[in-house]
């Protein structure tokens, strides 16, 4: 598509929730591009705090279109999908709500875009950069490089193959966006999907072009890392199962064997969560619930063919990790109470209302 359909390159997309107090980094560092050619998007996920207003008065003094939505909270992943729908412009970039960039982040992106032949830009999905900390350091490690121009590659073989780490950073072709959106399910509310289960997919089919460029500022906040591993097991089940088995359907060709053992048992770990779910929030009464949600995730179980069967050998590994997360689970309720709490059948429900929110 030419540039001249679109109202904007750049539509900035930040998903917030009850993130008022840092929500001026992202504001303050767009106000500091050299490159000016962007709209702001914000898709506000159920704040209760006082976010509408602050951007409400953005919106009077800002020398950039500001545009804001409301959602119930649903995560961040309809949030995306949202914006994608809702961009007026040729690439989408997300900036969290809690971080910058630098001054001349878009402008280096485009400038980089536009060194790629007119021919050929049709065959990327986008442009993925690096990250900084608050002290300016590079956080993870760089990407080989291919050429002058930088490396084409996609999301699997990058983490598989290169072994690339840290936190990185980068826009996509809102058109290509749109064709690979979040999944939403109707059944329930999901709070957290990660994110890999787009990129995979979407890369695959359209390469990245990876720089060695530090655009991003990142600010690591402790209290969104506070989770405990059987913790997040429990409360984004379905996520962690999804990503599972995108992995094992998308990406057998760059897994080692250990780690191929290790989705496995991860995969079957998820799914005795989401059983467990099922049994605590749909009563019996609700059986068409339960089986449209088991027609939802259908879509992505693997296929039942030789590797489904080897599969089933380490089912029982599963299951064990499964039973450990329920048993920290409780455990650590128990540390939160100031009273003690027996073990019955209605204890078990006392955080159903909570599962899979943020």
């Amino acid at each position: 598509m030419q540039q001249h359909l679109y109202s904007y390159q750049f539509t900035v997309f930040t998903p917030t929730y009850n993130r008022s107090k840092t929500l001026h980094r992202v504001y303050d560092s767009l106000c500091q591009q050299t490159f000016q050619d962007f709209e702001w998007l914000i898709v506000d996920d159920g704040s209760s705090d006082d976010t509408r207003h602050i951007v409400e008065y953005w919106q009077q003094i800002s020398p950039f279109p500001i545009r804001y939505f409301y959602q119930e909270n649903r995560g961040k992943h309809i949030a995306y999908n949202l914006a994608a729908l809702q961009s007026e412009a040729e690439f989408i970039i997300c900036l969290d709500s809690d971080d910058a960039c630098v001054p001349d982040a878009l402008k280096r992106l485009n400038d980089r875009w536009y060194q790629i032949p007119i021919e050929d830009r049709s065959f990327y999905s986008g442009i993925d950069c690096h990250c900084l900390d608050i002290q300016g350091q590079s956080i993870g490690s760089p990407y080989p490089m291919q050429n002058d121009l930088g490396l084409i590659s996609n999301y699997s073989e990058m983490r598989h193959y290169y072994r690339v780490q840290g936190e990185k950073w980068g826009f996509q072709r809102t058109s290509v966006m749109r064709e690979f959106l979040f999944p939403d399910f109707k059944t329930i509310r999901m709070t957290h999907i990660p994110e890999s289960i787009v990129w995979i997919p979407m890369t695959q089919k359209y390469p990245v072009l990876y720089v060695n460029e530090w655009l991003r500022i990142y600010h690591h906040d402790p209290e969104t890392n506070q989770l405990s591993e059987a913790n997040l097991m429990i409360n984004n089940a379905i996520g962690i199962w999804l990503m599972n088995q995108t992995m094992l359907k998308l990406e057998l060709d760059y897994l080692a064997p250990l780690n191929w053992i290790k989705i496995v048992i991860n995969s079957h770990r998820a799914k005795f969560h989401i059983h467990r779910y099922q049994s605590e929030n749909f009563k019996l009464s609700n059986v068409q619930t339960k089986s449209e949600l088991k027609h939802e995730l259908r879509f992505y179980e693997s296929p039942m063919n030789l590797a489904w069967l080897l599969k089933l050998l380490f089912l029982p590994l599963g299951y064990i990790l499964y039973q450990v997360d329920v048993l920290k689970y409780y455990k650590s309720l128990l540390r939160k109470c100031s009273a003690p709490v027996k073990f019955h059948p209605i204890n078990r429900n006392l955080e159903s209302k909570s599962t899979f929110r943020d």
